[in-house]
């Protein structure tokens, strides 16, 4: 099996885990007593519903070829993709480009800047974009009915004949 052969099911695999680290950030927070955010539910319900996310990740892949794999994500990336898009807008933390010069000044804000290799004792530190970072520039997730069950993350379908 050559690298090009295992592109469709690592891609697979990386959709699932930026998607299970998205979930993740906004499900928990510390001192979470572990209670479901109706928030976080909704969030899972629209990546759900959009982009068929949740049956993806919890179907066994087991036994589909990389091609077969490799065309289901295609589609799940893009319709995540969108919906990201549209209920989370993301701006770069930093405004530079990856593999460039940057310096981190004195007062930089840790939660925005995350420094690693050989870290000096103060700043300024000069370094090398690895990553410019993302944040939410706004939150755009409709507001969820309040007379629904709030841990529903998608209802079940029942076609009727």
């Amino acid at each position: 099996m050559d690298a090009n052969s295992l592109m469709p099911f690592l891609g697979g695999i990386a959709v699932g885990f930026i998607f299970a680290a998205i979930i993740f950030s906004v499900t928990r927070k510390k001192g979470d007593d572990g209670a479901a955010r109706p928030d976080s539910v909704q969030l899972l319900g629209s990546l759900q519903e959009k982009g068929r996310l949740i049956d993806f990740l919890m179907e066994e892949i087991k036994d589909y070829d990389d091609s077969q794999i490799g065309a289901a994500v295609r589609n799940i990336h893009q319709d995540c993709q969108k919906l990201l898009k549209e209920y989370f807008p993301l701006k770069q933390v930093v405004d530079a480009k990856e593999d460039s010069e940057f310096v981190v000044n004195e007062g930089f804000d840790p939660s925005k800047i995350k420094l690693t290799g050989n870290v000096g004792s103060k700043p300024p530190f000069k370094g090398i974009v690895r990553h410019s970072g993302w944040m939410v520039s706004e939150v755009k997730m409709p507001v969820r009915p309040s007379n629904i069950d709030k841990n529903v993350v998608a209802p079940a379908e029942v076609e009727i004949s």
